[in-house]
């Protein structure tokens, strides 16, 4: 008997568990959208957080290789992680995390939105304090990281079968603890959600179900919520989460 690795078992779960939600026998050979560092973040103070380097998805392919191609990844460096949900359509055809308008909302908005979380989070009257309560002043790897890295809306806009087949996922242990076991490779400073989900700016619906699982394993990491950024609403920034 071929022994399966845990990759192929995921794989063939996320099979069963699409064919039995979709009521069809004909989704095979599913593809993962890995989790990917798409940056490198300085924080030197609580208002002057800088890309060091990046390689976020825009929509300028010469700006994107050229950034690609300069763009160095040291594994030794701890992390933020932005937390999605499953790879949409782009995400599977450019084989990136956050492609599309999502990648492009990040490469435009995320600086300035964790400079804006960093800034009103600090434990300092003046501005120019060295040190928040939230991280350390240090490089940061930037990690875009998919909870379930399989297309839970199996290709389809609007899919009704997106948070059901999400869902069903999340009921086995093994979704969860890939998902845990990735987030502690990347030993996170800050962990920022965005699942979709949050109505009116509340963890809700599947961000909720996802919040609860970072929320068990990593107690006294930082960690903050907001909407998803293939949506305006992203720009209404992240909430600290206290618990």
């Amino acid at each position: 008997m071929i022994k399966l690795s845990k990759q192929a078992k995921l794989t063939k779960k996320f099979e069963e568990v699409a064919n039995n939600v979709s009521g069809k026998q004909n989704i095979k050979s599913a593809a993962n959208v890995p989790d990917e560092n798409v940056a490198n973040i300085e924080v030197l103070s609580k208002i002057y957080v800088k890309y060091q380097s990046k390689a976020i998805y825009n929509s300028n392919p010469q700006t994107l290789d050229e950034e690609r191609k300069n763009f160095k990844i040291d594994d030794s460096l701890p992390s933020i992680v932005l937390v999605l949900e499953s790879p949409h359509k782009d995400e599977l055809c450019y084989y990136h995390p956050a492609a599309g308008t999502t990648g492009e909302n990040i490469n435009d908005y995320f600086l300035k939105l964790l400079t804006d979380l960093l800034a009103f989070s600090t434990n300092s009257d003046s501005i120019y304090h060295r040190s928040n309560y939230l991280i350390e002043n240090n490089t940061y790897r930037l990690i875009i990281a998919n909870p379930i890295q399989y297309q839970c809306s199996l290709g389809l806009e609007n899919s009704k079968y997106k948070k059901k087949i999400f869902k069903k996922c999340w009921e086995s242990e093994a979704f969860k603890a890939d998902f845990i076991a990735r987030l502690k490779s990347y030993r996170p400073a800050l962990i920022i959600n965005c699942c979709t989900g949050g109505e009116k700016n509340n963890l809700d619906g599947l961000q909720k179900l996802v919040q609860e699982e970072i929320n068990k394993n990593f107690i006294t990491i930082p960690k903050a919520y907001g909407y998803h950024p293939s949506t305006d609403y992203f720009l209404r920034g992240f909430k600290l989460i206290t618990l």
